[in-house]
């Protein structure tokens, strides 16, 4: 079998053609890659819009009923007053202080002869993850 000489400009223009082949696949990536890039702007843009929006209704439903109007009758209006809106209104309302946490017993502590002892550093004595039963 003899082998036939090679035109390298052939070749080349071969190599050349696959490539631009696969970078069109390329491309293609980059160009949905920005299209979503600008989606989630939009996105973005459009849920702050909301998030304004909502604050300006329930601050006009809080004028209204500030003004006089109840829930009831601008419901009867055909408006939505979300509960949130009625319920914000502050009362004067007593709090009372959450009583304090139990601490754990120090009996443990005593029963352990080289608590007191230890001069490890905390992470020496007990890793995060550790369990009692496995502790050393």
């Amino acid at each position: 079998m003899s082998l036939a000489p090679l035109n390298p400009d052939t070749v080349r223009a071969a190599a050349q053609a696959a490539l631009e082949t696969r970078l069109g696949l390329i491309d293609a990536i980059v160009a949905a890659q920005n299209e979503r890039a600008t989606a989630a702007t939009k996105v973005a843009e459009a849920q702050a819009a909301e998030r304004a929006a909502a604050a300006a209704e329930l601050a006009a439903i809080k004028a209204a009923l500030d003004g006089g109007w109840s829930a009831p009758e601008l419901r009867k209006a055909g408006l939505k007053v979300p509960t949130s809106a009625v319920s914000g209104k502050k009362t004067a309302t007593k709090t009372t202080p959450r009583p304090p946490r139990l601490q754990p017993s120090s009996t443990a502590a005593k029963t352990e002869p080289d608590a007191a002892e230890s001069t490890g550093t905390e992470a020496e004595q007990k890793s995060p993850g550790e369990s009692y039963a496995n502790a050393s």
